[in-house]
């Protein structure tokens, strides 16, 4: 671990930091996996339940179920659920927010609580000109925490500290979002209102004091010094396993305060250096679309190896789609093949391969669609990565400027919790084939006239894709 050493002395200087053992980590092995892991947890919660997601399926009965069984059981027992306003909340009927409703009803807002984020970047005409399936390019609320009693996040974390942690920015980002209330004169309505009790007035009124409070609030959050409270070192405290919370609050606080654009920088300009000259790195995003920078640096590794996985456009949410939507896959070709001739401009073709990942039609039956995002690194003569990032960053331009993402970075030495790292790595890596630029360049990868008007048009309205 004394490449990786070198990497943590600097991340400890400004991240908070918690010290675990592997064994309180487990690495969830399947979408299902992951699924029924959640509803288990709710349906054992005693205390509390916080859920932050972009949405919730308007069609997860069977969790709803869960946490009303819960609700049911414990007195004493409160839920928070956040999810963005643009795609859980803004139709009235059969949407995300609205599956949550009878909760509301039944026990009470002291202890079903529904936030929903809206960004600050969608007001005034933009609102109404907008359509409805395109309006999230304005900004998300993208940030992925589950946290129940002790435990939370994709990867399963046992630990009490992280979860109180997530919780206090799950809180905070509530304090910035819209509460949803049952509408008396009608079953099963909702409302959602600006409360009192946030910490500002709404975006809508006065977006200059919102930003100025969410600075004030969110800024001690994210950077604050943790290590005060524990010894850094693992030597002195006898755990094997670093986790690191990464925020990116760009919308909110600028590039300049979140952690995670920091982060990732110091990570890959210390894989530039001669300590990790033969790591391996692979870099799963959904939507091809890295930035300038992170392509430079990814570049100039000395790697023996890197893998940058991004879905096929049969496998994007969009595919199928009717209108401009159903473009947008393949507007990300453009990035992919240029990414492939820096890679042929620095000579790297025999080390940096770019794969599409594909499990049948995304808008079929049986199909998959993409959403796996991460970071592996695995050191010099090792078999399996001792650090990854997971989480809710889709590493691209869009997300770092207008999306809310909270990742966790995992730093370990221990030699279990790596296997698990690796065959994570290796089951995304199983069904994603390696591309080349003369085969995005050809029949139905060849860039229409249409997608040049289409990314035109986003860059019209200040957007990226």
């Amino acid at each position: 671990m004394m490449n990786s050493s070198a990497l943590t002395d600097k991340l400890d200087a400004f991240l908070p930091r918690f010290d675990l053992n592997g064994e309180q980590i487990d690495a969830i092995g399947t979408p299902q996996d992951f699924y029924n892991k959640l509803v288990t947890m709710i349906r054992g919660a005693k205390t509390r339940i916080f859920l932050s997601s972009m949405y919730i399926s308007k069609d997860a009965f069977e969790l709803r179920a869960a946490i009303r069984e819960s609700l049911l059981a414990n007195p004493n027992l409160k839920i928070s659920i956040l999810m963005d306003a643009l795609r859980g909340g803004d139709t009235k009927d059969k949407n995300p927010a609205a599956m949550l409703v009878p909760l509301a009803e039944e026990f009470g807002l002291k202890r079903v609580e529904v936030r929903l984020y809206r960004t600050p970047n969608l007001r005034g005409v933009w609102k109404w000109i907008v359509p409805q399936r395109m309006n999230e390019g304005f900004g998300l609320q993208h940030t992925k925490i589950y946290g129940v009693d002790d435990e939370d996040r994709y990867y399963h974390l046992a630990s009490r500290e992280v979860t109180d942690y997530l919780e206090s920015i799950h809180k905070a980002l509530c304090g910035f979002s819209l509460l949803l209330t049952p509408d008396s004169s009608a079953e099963h309505t909702y409302a959602l209102q600006w409360p009192t009790t946030n910490h500002c007035t709404s975006p809508l009124e006065d977006a200059r004091d919102f930003m100025k409070i969410a600075r004030k609030v969110l800024s001690p959050l994210i950077r604050r010094d943790l290590n005060e409270k524990r010894a850094c070192s693992d030597e002195i405290s006898g755990t094997d396993t670093i986790v690191y919370p990464l925020a990116q609050f760009a919308p909110l606080l600028g590039p300049d305060v979140s952690t995670e654009q920091r982060t990732i920088g110091i990570v890959l300009s210390a894989m530039g250096s001669k300590l990790f000259e033969g790591v391996r790195w692979t870099l799963s995003t959904p939507y091809f679309n890295p930035t300038p920078s992170m392509s430079v640096a990814l570049l100039s590794t000395p790697a023996s190896q890197g893998q940058m996985v991004t879905g096929a456009p049969e496998a994007t949410s969009f595919y199928g789609t009717a209108g401009l939507t159903g473009y947008i896959p393949a507007a990300f070709t453009p990035q992919a093949r240029r990414f492939l001739k820096s890679v042929e401009d620095n000579g790297r073709q025999q080390q940096v391969q770019l794969l599409e990942w594909s499990r049948g039609r995304g808008d079929k039956p049986g199909g998959w669609t993409y959403h796996a995002k991460g970071l592996w690194i695995t050191e010099p003569e090792e078999d399996d990565p001792s650090i990854t990032i997971i989480g809710s960053y889709n590493y691209g331009e869009r997300s770092s400027r207008l999306d809310l993402e909270q990742d966790v970075m995992i730093v370990t030495k221990n030699e279990e919790l790596k296997r698990q790292i690796g065959k994570e790595e290796n089951s995304i890596l199983a069904n994603a084939q390696r591309v080349t630029r003369e085969e995005l360049s050809t029949g139905e990868r060849r860039t229409q006239l249409i997608l040049y008007v289409l990314v035109w048009l986003i860059q019209l309205l200040g957007l990226s894709i």
